[in-house]
């Protein structure tokens, strides 16, 4: 199973992309043995950022071959989503892969002939992006439907999904079109022993920007089949998400945290609390409680 860490972006004071702050935090992530990085999601507040090719250029050229580059190019209409495909496809450096959330400017209807249409030019395989939390359109349904999923799976170019709806049930039906050519990613932290179990081909965990040898612990753990111990660590990692993600300000606290590290210079971010110092507190003490029990081999 493969760790993708969602990258956060560092903004300055004007919520510009820090190049060196993106730099940084790249390295600082690959030396924690993830196998690829993901810029422009929802963990990289993708919705509010301008600044798309000059990311996925950063990002691409500091990785130099290091590890596999997703990035996304989703925006909030048919026309605005070709472009930022067509300009990411463009680049001097290009990514591995390109992502993109569908139902965040379409609908499930005729959602298979886009594709086709999108699939004539593109030179870079897409995975898809489930996440209905991000999809601000009145629809019947948020989700990509299983059904019209596994078409999408048969088309060259698709060659996976990031499904972060949550839902253990519909995970585990669209891991049934999983295949060499088309792999299923779970991007919710409080899963992962389970999609392991299930075979899933790999995790997007945005809590491994700042501590991803939890994450490479588990899956050590699950591999060499010390259950108890990673069912523990499954709890710990859903302890400490809940302090702050039901807040939705994750993006905040995360890049607050890194700039008590050192590693990036400024924690601005789109997403705000009154009460932010309070939160990164608390979850600062509870990695640090959580590192020294996997130290000390106490679980």
């Amino acid at each position: 199973m493969e760790i993708v860490v969602p990258l956060l972006t560092p903004f300055d004071e004007t919520h510009r992309v820090d190049e060196t702050g993106l730099r940084n935090l790249i390295d600082f992530v690959l030396k924690g043995r993830v196998n690829a990085i993901f810029v422009l999601g929802t963990t990289g507040e993708f919705q509010f950022i301008k600044e798309k090719k000059r990311i996925i250029g950063i990002a691409v050229e500091q990785v130099a071959g290091r590890c596999r580059v997703f990035a996304g190019v989703t925006e909030f209409s048919v026309e605005e989503t070709v472009f930022r495909t067509i300009e990411a496809q463009n680049t001097q450096s290009t990514p591995d892969f390109l992502v993109i959330a569908p139902l965040v400017y379409h609908s499930n209807r005729k959602l298979f002939r886009h594709f086709e249409r999108i699939e004539k030019f593109l030179r870079i395989p897409v995975y898809l992006y489930n996440n209905i939390g991000i999809v601000t359109r009145k629809l019947k349904r948020k989700d990509i439907i299983p059904g019209i999923l596994k078409e999408l799976s048969g088309l060259e170019k698709i060659k996976g999904i990031k499904d972060s709806s949550g839902n253990p049930k519909y995970f585990k039906e669209i891991l049934g079109f999983r295949d060499e050519n088309f792999k299923v990613l779970q991007g919710d932290e409080g899963l992962i022993m389970d999609s392991f179990l299930l075979n899933a081909d790999g995790i997007v965990p945005s809590m491994a920007n700042v501590f991803p040898e939890i994450f490479i612990n588990l899956i050590d753990c699950l591999k060499n089949n010390k259950i108890e111990k990673a069912r523990h660590i499954q709890k710990k990692i859903i302890e400490i998400r809940s302090i702050y993600n039901r807040y939705g300000v994750a993006p905040a606290v995360l890049k607050e945290i890194l700039k008590r590290k050192g590693i990036i210079r400024n924690s601005a971010s789109f997403y705000s609390f009154n009460k932010l110092r309070e939160l990164v507190d608390e979850t600062e003490k509870k990695i640090e409680q959580t590192k020294k029990e996997i130290e000390d081999a106490k679980v």
